[in-house]
């Protein structure tokens, strides 16, 4: 759930949600779900991903 509220939040935040898909399709890039671990991995909570407290 956590990064469902981080995903529709940074599309928000970029005003599409074109940022996480594949080109011409509707379909979750990869690179999306990794730029997440990453964001955990480097110390963000799931909590404040999903809130947007610690960007």
């Amino acid at each position: 759930m956590r990064f469902k509220k981080w995903y529709y939040r940074t599309a928000e935040e970029a005003g599409t949600e074109k940022i996480h898909l594949r080109p011409g399709s509707k379909q979750v890039d990869p690179q999306t779900y990794r730029e997440y671990q990453e964001l955990l991995q480097a110390g963000h909570t799931a909590q404040e991903l999903g809130n947007g407290s610690k960007n």
